[in-house]
């Protein structure tokens, strides 16, 4: 196995072992996860090795020479999700200083809003909503970042997502609600949370007030 796809495999073990995501563990690796793996654009990977060695001087040197900071893969992967996974908001900053669109998505709908919330890189995730991506953008199935922070068992990265104006009536293509996700998922504390709120299961989401 490559440098490159230890540090991946690296963070997304701790995604798993940070919240006792041993559903996640199972599906390893989950699709999003595993198009990041499988790029074979050479920019991704320089950013990777560079955003895992902290080295800021050396990204700064790189999009210094001019390099397309908007080019992405065959599917749809650039480097901003790659920032976004990896919790490097001084990264995205500097993407975004170089043109970076931030609302690019992944072939199935993954923006970097959603590799934030699935990482719980709480920094990231506020760089990004400050930025002007929505709080509920939807992937290609129709789910929010709020459905993955749920997915992972990220009680603290919900919170933030709610405190900001997640839609916890959100359905997703298969009308699936964050409530009905997260007692599917087995999370006690989440579906407490939410239930707290109000929020209501699929059956009964479309018929709130």
């Amino acid at each position: 196995m490559g440098l490159f796809r230890r540090i991946l495999l690296r963070s997304a073990l701790l995604i798993v072992a940070s919240h006792s995501a041993s559903s996640l563990a199972q599906n390893y690796p989950p699709y999003p996860v595993a198009i990041l793996e499988t790029t074979e654009l050479p920019l991704n990977r320089q950013v990777v090795g560079l955003i895992d060695k902290k080295d800021l001087t050396q990204l700064q040197e790189l999009l210094a020479r001019g390099v397309d900071i908007n080019r992405a893969d065959y599917k749809g992967v650039r480097p901003i999700h790659y920032a976004a996974f990896l919790g490097s908001v001084e990264a995205m900053k500097l993407f975004a200083e170089r043109g970076a669109d931030l609302k690019a998505n992944t072939f199935g709908g993954w923006t970097a809003l959603h590799y934030a919330a699935f990482g719980g890189h709480r920094q990231v995730a506020e760089f990004l909503v400050a930025a002007g991506l929505p709080i509920d953008v939807r992937d290609s199935g129709g789910e929010s970042p709020l459905f993955y922070a749920i997915q992972v068992g990220d009680l603290t990265m919900v919170h933030w997502l709610v405190s900001h104006g997640a839609d916890i009536n959100h359905e997703n293509n298969g009308g699936d609600t964050p409530l009905s996700h997260a007692i599917e998922k087995q999370k006690p504390q989440i579906v407490g949370y939410l239930q707290k709120l109000g929020a209501k299961p699929a059956a009964e989401a479309d018929k709130r007030d």
